[in-house]
């Protein structure tokens, strides 16, 4: 066989999707190693360990040759620029398979942005050497939560920058600056047996707030450098002294500021260095005291010991489960009454059942096959996952506290143990494809309530005594389900060129507990895919060339750029029958 026949030569540009201009000095890897980070070291070179590579001339072109006429992978990637294909990626990724007589292929990347400013006290001095932590917004489950994303510090003039940064919403925190911490010079041990802080500077969120919920965040386009400036003011601190009777507590065990993120606490002789507060013990007065600015905390104490009669050692002591304070420009003295061990409060789990005659369309999630398989009748009884997570407005604490997977048999009855005191939204996971017997069929989370309170709009309250009101799930089986249909203008796929495969959303307009569904469509191959387990309601379909979260739990924060979609209104044990329509390119 010649070689013409079974091997071409693919040619293209890359290219910036802000400006359509052509990109110079662009990473181009053909079936290789996706591109991790540094790409400098790079060199033109027709084969080596990840494939064919090229770096774009002046022109942003590139050109392979004797590519073979099977599928393959290009990776595209350069510092200053990320993906324009896929949001969770430094690099641009794209499949084709080629053929003789083809066009040239267009590869594009999304400049990176910029947040950048200075950090400064209430008196105008510029402030060196400060720790700053960069939050982005991302959507968890139709809601929007804050993740740390990274960390810097100022320099000799109080200047920072966080580079190479995805569009999105940021916001910055300063950490603790505490006047007379003994900090030592680089590469010095950091200990002293007296230190106690006296006075300097609480974290603060940009512009200067104490309260992340009144930060400015700072929305960033592609390519876009902004500024943001941090004030912080100083406050002098102030002795909080824990008494526990004759107690010996454990400390501070967990203490909170008013944005629920943990303070970091050890003995003065330990190694702080700036990055926690020390607390200091009293073994005469069995006192703990630590030392802070005003403002408002929530302490957890996990235990303590106590002397027992007649007998030289402690017994274990369960103290008050929690406590909030308010320092308040003075000395603070808080008392715990030790009592014996116990078992921690537990939030019950209640499960009650509204079964309907009406159709079911409670037997799958999602099927990408024209006829779904039906469920064994032998399988497991059907589940679904309840957990929690914390409502604090910083990541750190958003995390899943614990699951329940029996809400699916009647008269059942759990629970979620050892909750600190806090709020927590309440999550449900739909069940899996099982059934177990004809009166009860698979079912969906039709509401979950507290103390009489909408869980799917306003969050679990957990009091200082660990307690909450029961949760009470609904389980319904009036399912609907949802048909979509993708009839693609060329049903055997076009041989040639890039694949634009796209994304359809259909995202629930209601309060609920019904999730976001999210389906990959390849364009020039026809797709039939069905969702079941829906509850009836309002639904929207979109369809958009990159994947992402949209917080539909939050009205206020729902993403505007998903344009008008479809609407959907689903009847119970109705199905809905949609066409799907390839988007344009973005």
């Amino acid at each position: 066989m010649a070689t013409e026949d079974w091997s071409v030569s693919v040619q293209g540009k890359v290219i910036d999707s802000e400006t359509n201009q052509p990109i110079a000095g662009a990473l181009v890897s053909v079936d290789g190693d996706p591109p991790i980070s540094q790409l400098n070291h790079l060199k033109n070179s027709p084969v080596n360990n990840r494939g064919q590579e090229q770096i774009t001339g002046s022109d942003g072109r590139f050109k392979f040759s004797k590519l073979d006429l099977d599928h393959h992978f290009f990776y595209i990637a350069k510092q200053g620029y990320t993906t324009a294909t896929n949001g969770n990626i430094e690099y641009s990724s794209y499949e084709f398979q080629p053929g003789h007589g083809m066009k040239d292929l267009r590869f594009f990347l999304t400049p990176t942005s910029e947040l950048a400013g200075q950090v400064v006290t209430n008196s105008g001095q510029t402030m060196k050497g400060v720790s700053l932590t960069l939050y982005r917004e991302l959507v968890t489950d139709g809601r929007g939560v804050w993740q740390q994303t990274k960390q810097s510090s100022t320099d000799a003039h109080g200047s920072y920058s966080f580079k190479d940064l995805k569009a999105g919403t940021y916001v910055v925190i300063s950490g603790w600056v505490i006047d007379n911490d003994p900090r030592p010079s680089p590469g010095a041990v950091c200990h002293s047996s007296s230190f106690m802080p006296e006075s300097g500077y609480a974290p603060a969120a940009i512009p200067g707030v104490v309260d992340f919920s009144s930060a400015v965040p700072v929305r960033l386009k592609p390519g876009q450098r902004a500024v943001a400036n941090l004030l912080l003011e100083h406050q002098v601190f102030h002795p909080v002294v824990l008494k526990v009777g004759d107690a010996k507590p454990l400390g501070f065990s967990t203490l909170r500021d008013r944005n629920g993120r943990s303070l970091q606490m050890l003995p003065p002789q330990g190694s702080h260095c700036g990055w926690a507060m020390p607390v200091h013990y009293d073994s005469v007065t069995r006192q703990s005291t630590i030392n802070l600015p005003d403002g408002s905390y929530t302490l957890q104490i996990h235990g303590g010991y106590s002397k027992s009669e007649g007998v030289g050692k402690y017994d274990s002591l369960w103290l008050a489960n929690s406590m909030r304070f308010t320092v308040s420009g003075k000395p603070l003295t808080i008392s715990s009454a030790p009592e014996r061990s116990k078992p921690a409060p537990a939030t019950q789990i209640h499960i009650h059942f509204d079964l309907t005659d009406s159709k079911s369309l409670c037997d799958r999630i999602v099927t990408s096959v024209v006829v779904p398989s039906r469920p064994d009748p032998n399988a497991s009884p059907s589940r679904h996952v309840l957990w929690l997570s914390r409502a604090d407005p910083l990541p750190e604490y958003s995390k899943p506290i614990g699951e329940m997977r029996r809400a699916g048999i009647p008269d059942d009855s759990t629970e979620f143990t050892y909750p600190e005191p806090g709020s927590y939204w309440v999550h449900a996971v739909e069940p899996g494809n099982t059934s177990w017997m004809t009166e009860a069929p698979n079912t969906y989370v039709a509401a979950i309530t507290a103390g009489g309170v909408d869980m799917s709009l306003e969050p679990l309250v957990v009091g200082l005594d660990g307690t909450s009101p029961p949760l009470e799930v609904t389980l319904r089986n009036n399912c609907s389900a949802v048909h979509l249909k993708y009839l693609s203008q060329n049903e055997s796929g076009d041989p040639v060129g890039i694949k634009h495969d796209f994304y359809g959303l259909l995202v629930p307009q209601f309060a609920g507990f019904i999730g976001m569904h999210s389906f990959l469509f390849e364009s020039g191959r026809g797709q039939d895919i069905s969702i079941g387990d829906l509850a009836p309601g309002h639904y929207k379909f979109y369809v958009v060339r990159q994947e992402r979260g949209v917080a539909f739990r939050d009205p206020l924060g729902t993403s505007t750029a998903l344009g008008t979609g479809q609407d959907i209104w689903l009847k119970p044990g109705d199905k809905a029958e949609l066409s799907v329509t390839e988007p344009p390119d973005e």
